[in-house]
């Protein structure tokens, strides 16, 4: 399920990865199934009982999380909205967030930081599904 625009938008530039500052990168999800009355705002799922956390400080996710998010291509989709089901922060070593994100369960729509998005692919979704989901 991806989602296409015919407009000329431009797509939403990423910060470069300095990978001496991560340390860690920390993800948030709530499996699809999961019901919720409403949706997953974004920056919610952190503080969800329901949402599992999982941390790495392994530097290859780090670059290969930010590479399937730049392959994934993020336009700024104002009128959008999102139930998020991850959320993805790379941390720095002062413990700042660096860069967050949060999908949805389809990998279509997001937010990076706090700037709503759509993918024109989901490699990042898949990233995350390959490598966090169980």
């Amino acid at each position: 399920m991806e989602k296409t625009k015919t407009n000329n938008v431009a797509q939403l530039s990423l910060p470069a990865l300095n990978m001496s500052a991560i340390s860690r990168l920390v993800i948030y999800h709530v499996d699809a199934d999961i019901s919720t009355p409403i949706p997953i705002l974004p920056g919610e799922l952190e503080y969800l009982d329901i949402a599992k956390r999982i941390e790495t400080k392994n530097p290859h996710d780090f670059v290969a999380a930010h590479k399937a998010l730049c392959e994934s291509k993020a336009f700024p989709d104002p009128e959008g909205s999102i139930d998020a089901r991850w959320s993805v922060h790379f941390i720095d070593k002062s413990d700042n967030v660096f860069l967050s994100i949060d999908v949805d369960r389809f990998g279509v729509q997001g937010v990076i930081d706090r700037v709503l998005v759509y993918f024109s692919s989901s490699e990042f979704h898949r990233w995350l599904e390959a490598r966090y989901a169980k």
